[in-house]
């Protein structure tokens, strides 16, 4: 068990919010963006931009990374072997609503909790 509390918390749910905070930062970015800037504050802008974007893709690429014994990963595949050599039962369903209830304590914003509620209308 403490494997997979390892690959989910310091695996998936770190990538998971830096994609989030990436994200966040990249749409920030263009909603500021101004066409009248100074040329150097345009480009530290384009700079800051891609920069972000590229680190939500990079976070969002170790989630579906492929497990490597050399470099091992904290990734899915990584998370679906371990429960699947272990024969876990696990009824998710019953623990769900208790679930997103504790997003804020792993660091999600509210927005994200509501959204998560929305589509799975608890």
């Amino acid at each position: 068990m403490e494997s997979i509390i390892n690959v989910i918390q310091k695996g998936l749910l770190a990538d998971i919010k830096i994609a989030e905070r990436s994200f966040r930062l990249n749409r920030k970015i263009n909603g500021l963006y101004n066409e009248n800037l100074q040329p150097l504050k345009k480009s530290i802008s384009i700079i800051m931009s891609d920069l972000s974007y590229t680190e939500m893709v990079l976070s969002l690429a170790r989630i579906y990374d492929t497990p490597n014994k050399k470099y091992p990963t904290r990734c899915l595949k990584k998370l679906y072997s371990i429960i699947k050599e272990s024969d876990y039962q696990i009824a998710l369903n019953d623990n769900k609503s208790e679930s997103i209830l504790n997003l804020p304590y792993f660091g999600f914003e509210p927005s994200v909790k509501l959204n998560i509620l929305r589509r799975i209308k608890l």
